[in-house]
């Protein structure tokens, strides 16, 4: 289906400050495609690109459902041209692509994109409805909106009326799992929620009210479960500490910029076991190189940072810019632009949008004053991680190489002798970081950037030159009015694990009693094995 008629847009500049700029890089889903094969697309580009819709989305928000709907319609319809793409090519854009293409035209299926972009933004249930009408193919592809009554609210921009579907002689309708899409718990009352809870703070507080059920009689008790939740509980509170922030992009610049040439080595753990084996790899030190590479992960991930992330920088940066690990579905995965990048170059630059927003941008709104601290610095975060780095450096160092002499990748573990002195130089000149152990607290690198440089006397107050000018603020100074609220919040995680134990063994207790004296222990719940979401593939969009 196509529309019937060429309709004149409006310019939309003064919206353009609510999106982010977007990549030109193109993708094609799949050559002879058709709506079918875009469906099981289009999921996976609005759960990656929730975050180009964010701001416009409120404005957009209405006093009803309906008002919603018809102001996300009037919006798209009237700012976005349509163009049907190249028959069999079916070209999937994201919503800042749109949008950066809204005068030449898009197709119903960028539509689509960026529609249930908004609706989802919103927490505003909805179906992706793909139709048939004169050939024996799905042609078409909108959002619905289900209403309790059982009526549908339309949502398609190719037809010149809101709330208005073209007679179709076949449909089928796909759900879109909002729950799925955030990367939140989903709610029992979507109206209750007077805050934007798709943020860390959001899952912080969710965690903090989530009731933990005992364990079933008869089902024996995980082990490490309040190890797992504290984990889970830190990584949330480092998400927004200032400090950890500087280290997250510290390590993921390194990486991109295959600092120290850990990432060239690196990235072969990412290899499955069967592929190394394949490539002739000594399976031996393949594992130590595994294993040195989840350290990094669990520092990572400790430090507030997404696993996911990482991966995408060591894959995706200088130290695999020949694709000996295959980089497929990765976003940036083809930008060539970063071998021309060095410690100068802008962060954001450097990290790519997506991972730049991931950490440094997504759920931090809700802080006010958080998410405006300005760009790091890409030299100064790097300089932040340097210990990490060359002990990771250091590790490797001692692992050797993984690929028999002479064969090609062997040279990524061979050609690292300067590489091997800088990181023997840093660790001579600071203390040496144990990467088991590690702490950012403790981490002299971080602590040199959370500190006063100021002298201070017994009274608390600071001692100046007065023939010097005022000193620039501190990183401490500028953040720590960030930073010692998650002392606050580390001591309700930490009450928050004493209290689970304490419950859990009154529990069990309870249970034993009600065993002896009853016999039996009752009935205990089945429980469902929750299916893992399939795992987004990341691409780079339109």
């Amino acid at each position: 289906m196509i529309a019937k008629e060429k309709r004149n847009i409006k310019s939309g500049v003064e919206f353009d400050h609510l999106f982010p700029k977007a990549e030109l890089n193109e993708i094609t889903v799949k050559h002879d495609a058709n709506v079918g094969h875009t469906v099981k697309f289009i999921p996976k580009v609005v759960g990656e690109t929730l975050f180009h819709t964010k701001k416009i989305a409120r404005r957009l928000q209405g006093s009803s459902l309906r008002k919603t709907c018809n102001n996300i319609w009037d919006f798209v319809y009237q700012h976005i041209a349509y163009k049907k793409d190249e028959d069999g090519k079916e070209q999937v854009r994201s919503p800042a692509r749109a949008w950066h293409d809204r005068s030449t035209g898009v197709d119903c299926d960028c539509y689509t994109v960026f529609i249930s972009s908004i609706l989802s933004n919103l927490r505003i249930p909805h179906k992706l409805r793909i139709t048939k009408y004169s050939a024996d193919h799905f042609q078409h592809i909108y959002p619905i909106v289900p209403l309790s009554n059982g009526e549908n609210i339309i949502l398609d921009c190719v037809v010149n009326e809101f709330n208005y579907e073209e007679p179709y002689t076949e449909k089928k309708d796909f759900t879109m799992e909002l729950t799925y899409l955030n990367g939140v718990p989903d709610k029992t009352n979507l109206d209750t929620q007077a805050m934007d809870d798709s943020g860390e703070l959001g899952k912080l507080f969710d965690f903090l009210k989530k009731k933990n059920p005992a364990p079933s009689s008869g089902e024996p008790k995980k082990e490490g479960k309040l190890k797992e939740i504290l984990k889970k509980g830190l990584n949330v509170i480092n998400k927004v500490n200032p400090a950890t922030v500087v280290l997250r992009n510290g390590v993921l610049a390194a990486m991109k910029l295959n600092v120290m040439k850990v990432s060239q080595r690196l990235k072969y753990a990412y290899l499955s076991d069967a592929e190394a084996q394949k490539r002739g790899v000594d399976m031996a030190k393949f594992q130590r190189l595994k294993q040195t590479k989840d350290k990094l992960e669990k520092i990572f991930y400790g430090a507030g940072g997404k696993p996911e992330n990482l991966k995408n920088a060591i894959l995706t940066g200088k130290g695999n810019n020949n694709k000996e690990v295959p980089v497929s579905g990765l976003n940036g995965a083809d930008d060539k632009a970063i071998l021309h990048m060095n410690v100068n170059t802008p962060l954001h630059e450097v990290l790519g949008q997506e991972i730049y927003y991931s950490e440094n941008m997504q759920g931090l709104e809700e802080i006010d004053g958080l998410n405006g601290l300005g760009e790091p610095i890409t030299a100064a975060s790097i300089g932040a991680a340097s210990g990490i780095m060359a002990a990771i450096a250091g590790l490797l160092k001692s692992i050797g190489s993984i690929f028999p002499k002479r064969q090609k990748e062997s040279a990524d573990f061979e050609n690292t002798a300067d590489a091997n002195t800088e990181a023997e130089q840093i660790q001579t000149n600071n203390p040496q970081v144990n990467l088991d152990t590690y702490n950012p607290e403790t981490d002299p690198m971080l602590k040199s950037m959370t500190t006063d440089s100021n002298a201070t006397t017994s009274d608390g107050s600071t001692t100046t030159d007065p023939n010097k000018p005022p000193a620039e603020q501190t990183f401490w100074e500028k953040n720590k009015k960030w930073i010692k609220p998650t002392a606050w919040v580390t001591g309700i995680l930490t009450a928050l694990g004493i209290g689970y134990k304490v419950y859990s063994s009154n529990q069990k207790k309870k249970e034993k009693k009600d065993k002896k004296e009853n016999g039996v222990s009752g009935v205990p719940k089945k429980k469902y094995k929750k299916k893992s979401p399939e795992k987004i593939k990341k691409v780079t969009l339109k």
